[in-house]
């Protein structure tokens, strides 16, 4: 009789290995460990009979040795969904049970749960991760309306692993036939191997799915780009259209253009007169100065009065989109040092300015505890 030949060592090694992460990785998630929860919990929820609709917001991945992912702010747009007539819903993954597997069956499995409620249209709206297993659940499931994918990935940031962020993903739109899909890439996202907008678009336009894609907008910097003010200001109506059932907006269609020049919100009083050039160190700051901060609020610094030991200038506001953030104008007493223009006073907010080669401001407001910043580049207006 002959016998089997002993296993080799390195072998025998490498399946102990196996054996052994496989019994240390998460079980896929099921619907016990996933929670739909009301995103706006303040919110009566209007019903199937009564909303348009239901949007699912699936927040970003879970990491081992972080906090819970559903712990993370709601994006600025969201309460749009709400405020139209959406039953708006937040699904929560446990971080323990993560897999995208799992994870996108699962939604898949609750957006068809509540089509069967009766409601008229399901939307999955989601970033990183949790767009990730949107654009996967839309694969699966011809009950989903909608998509809305800000930033998709789902394999971080290392090289060359972050590189199946693109042709992964490719597979999964390669799968959906229908559905509305709108999809935003963003300029300086560390998880974007590059080149996602052109193919995600030739391969939607394939299958003939209505579709959208924001390749890397300009003004957009970072992976949680579509989380902002500034996203909600340009494109919030091109949200609600792909929600819609009318014709899929374009990108140029789409975007609105907020914050490219002062808005009639913006309170720049009537008869401002600016200081004129003097030849002292103020002279490089003089003028009306227009920008933007990321939560969405149009700022405008104008420069009144300047000399050789202090600059007067007009501190201008547009509204927020919380409530109470109020338009607002506020005189600033400031100075330049080493080549930045300072506001500062006890107990108060500050600005520093600081010119750019390109001609603009560099402008970072600091909270008055300093425990919050918001940055803009302003440019001098005609």
């Amino acid at each position: 009789m002959r016998l089997s030949a002993p296993c080799p060592p390195r072998r025998a090694l490498a399946l102990l290995v196996l054996a052994a992460l496989a019994l240390l990785a998460p079980p896929p998630a099921s619907a016990d460990e996933l929670s739909l929860v009301p995103a706006f919990p303040a919110t009566q929820l209007k019903g199937p009979a009564a909303a348009k609709g239901a949007v699912i917001w699936n927040h970003g991945i879970n990491f081992i040795y972080g906090t819970e992912g559903s712990e993370a702010p709601l994006p600025l747009f969201l309460p749009l969904f709400r405020d139209a007539g959406w039953d708006v819903f937040r699904l929560l993954r446990p971080r323990m049970s993560e897999e995208p597997r799992g994870s996108s069956a699962e939604l898949a499995a609750t957006a068809a749960r509540l089509k069967q409620q009766g409601y008229a249209k399901i939307v999955l709206a989601g970033q990183s991760g949790g767009a990730w297993l949107s654009l996967m659940a839309a694969s699966r499931n011809d009950d989903i309306h909608a998509v809305i994918a800000d930033a998709p990935a789902w394999y971080g940031t290392d090289h060359p692993n972050y590189l199946k962020n693109g042709y992964f993903l490719f597979d999964y739109l390669d799968a959906i036939r229908r559905g509305r899909i709108m999809i935003s890439y963003f300029t300086d996202d560390p998880f974007d191997p590059g080149g996602r907008g052109q193919k995600s678009a030739a391969l939607l336009e394939a299958h003939g799915v209505p579709h959208l894609v924001l390749d890397r907008p300009e003004g957009f910097s970072g992976h949680f780009s579509g989380n902002t003010g500034l996203f909600l200001r340009r494109f919030g109506a091109c949200l609600l259209a792909v929600a819609g059932d009318g014709e899929m907006p374009t990108p140029a269609s789409c975007d609105s253009g907020w914050g490219e020049a002062p808005s009639k919100a913006l309170p720049v009083p009537r008869h401002l007169v600016l200081a004129a050039p003097a030849g002292g160190p103020a002279d490089p700051f003089l003028g009306k100065w227009y920008g933007y901060y990321p939560n969405g609020r149009e700022v405008m610094l104008a420069v009144e009065r300047a000399d050789a030991a202090k600059v007067e200038a007009a501190y201008i506001l547009g509204p927020g989109l919380e409530p109470g953030q109020k338009a607002s104008v506020a005189e600033r007493s400031g100075q330049v040092a080493d080549g930045t223009l300072v506001f500062a006073a006890p107990g108060k907010s500050s600005l520093r300015c600081t010119p750019r080669e390109d001609g603009r401001l560099d402008a970072l407001w600091i909270a008055a505890d300093e425990r919050s910043t918001l940055a803009a580049v302003l440019h001098r207006l005609p």
